[in-house]
């Protein structure tokens, strides 16, 4: 997502930038998407690229992470991905947890707001 930094200076328009400059690439139109959001786990990731960022036809993938941190399904309100023997199913448990109600509220919301400004 980049959001400390100015977009021109962000991995994926510098990325664009450097791709731009690759002799084997000569000629090509060359167009870097960043769909990072801040806080997303992989599987949500995933997802985003799956329902969104495959509509856009690209010719490269690029799935980056910086989360080191283990799916822990009682403090991670997310989808996650299972893996089943006829495919990908997502697994949407979390909204049925104590707490997820709480958390995904309008006031919520408005105090996750508050805080960043």
């Amino acid at each position: 997502m980049a959001l400390q930094v100015a977009r021109a200076d962000n991995f994926v328009s510098r990325l664009q930038e450097e791709l731009k400059q690759c002799p084997a690439l000569a000629g090509r139109k060359i167009e870097t998407i960043n769909l990072g959001v801040e806080g997303f786990t992989i599987d949500q990731q995933f997802l985003v690229l799956r329902d969104y960022g495959l509509s856009l036809s690209p010719n490269f993938v690029l799935l980056q992470s910086n989360s080191a941190l283990e799916f822990n399904p009682s403090s991670n309100f997310s989808p996650h991905i299972v893996m089943r023997n006829n495919g990908v199913s997502v697994n949407r448990t979390y909204a049925e947890m104590p707490g997820f109600k709480a958390r995904a509220s309008g006031a919520a919301a408005l105090v996750s707001t508050a805080k960043r400004l």
